[in-house]
C-alpha cells in the first residue's frame, strides 16, 4: 500500500449515548480524508445496510471472519493502528472492558490497520494487553465501508446488527460511564428488521472519495 500522508482535520465524535469525553483530540485522518471533510455527510448509526463482501478480516490464527458470524452478541469493533499514539493508548482500556464485560453476551474487536500478527502481538505485550484476540484487516475496504475515516474509530453493533454506537477518537472504555452504557447495549432487546434485510450487517457509511488507510504490510 502507499505511505501514509498527514492532513489536519477536525475531530468527530458521534454517539447513540453519552461516552466519556476522548483522552486526546489527536487522531489520525485517512489520506485524502482532509479534503472531504467540511463536504461529507454524518454518518448514521442506526441504519441497517448491507456490509456485502467488505467486512472480512482475520484472527491471529489466520482464519477469515465476517461479522455475520459475532450476530447476536454485542461487538465493538475498534480500528486502530501501531503508528497511532491514541490508538495504543487505548488498548489498555479496551483489554479492561472485554476482562470485565468480554463472554457470550459481548466481545471486543480490535481491528489493526497495519502490521503483522508478530507486530499487533508485540504492541499488545508493550501495553499489557493479555484478553484481546489479534485481528487484521484484509483491506481498507473494510473500515472504508463502515465509515471510518481516521483512527481511532470504535463502532459498537448490537445483537440485531445495528450500529448503536459510533465514535472518532480514544476513550476510557472501562470508566464507570461507559461500562453502563455497554452494560445497556448488553441488556437491550434486539430490535426486528425488515425481512428484506434479515442477512444484512450493518455499516456506519459515509460519503468520501476511497483512501489509504496508511503503512501495511498487506
Amino acid at each position: 500500500m502507499s505511505g501514509m500522508r498527514f492532513a489536519v482535520v477536525a475531530a468527530v465524535a458521534i454517539s447513540v449515548a453519552a461516552v466519556q469525553p476522548a483522552l486526546a483530540g489527536d487522531v489520525r485522518p485517512i489520506v485524502g480524508a482532509a479534503s472531504a471533510s467540511s463536504q461529507a455527510q454524518t454518518p448514521t448509526p442506526t441504519e441497517l445496510a448491507s456490509a456485502g463482501s467488505d467486512d472480512s478480516f482475520t484472527d491471529g490464527s489466520g482464519q477469515m471472519l465476517k461479522l455475520a458470524d459475532y450476530r447476536g452478541k454485542v461487538v465493538l469493533l475498534s480500528f486502530w493502528a501501531s503508528y497511532c499514539a491514541p490508538c495504543k493508548h487505548e488498548l489498555a482500556s479496551l483489554d479492561r472492558l472485554q476482562a470485565t464485560l468480554g463472554g457470550a453476551d459481548f466481545v471486543v474487536v480490535p481491528i489493526s490497520v497495519d502490521g503483522s500478527d508478530s507486530a499487533i502481538a508485540s504492541t499488545y505485550a508493550d501495553y499489557g494487553v493479555s484478553h484481546l484476540s489479534i485481528y487484521r484487516e484484509l483491506s481498507d475496504a473494510f473500515p472504508l465501508s463502515m465509515g471510518v475515516r481516521a483512527i481511532p474509530t470504535n463502532i459498537m453493533i448490537g445483537r440485531d446488527g445495528r450500529v448503536v454506537h459510533f465514535s472518532m477518537g480514544a476513550t476510557e472504555w472501562d470508566s464507570q460511564e461507559t461500562l453502563e452504557m455497554v452494560k445497556s447495549f448488553i441488556a437491550a432487546e434486539p430490535k426486528p428488521a425488515p425481512a428484506a434485510q434479515q442477512a444484512s450487517l450493518v455499516t456506519a457509511a459515509a460519503s468520501g472519495p476511497d483512501t489509504d488507510l496508511g503503512p501495511s504490510s498487506h
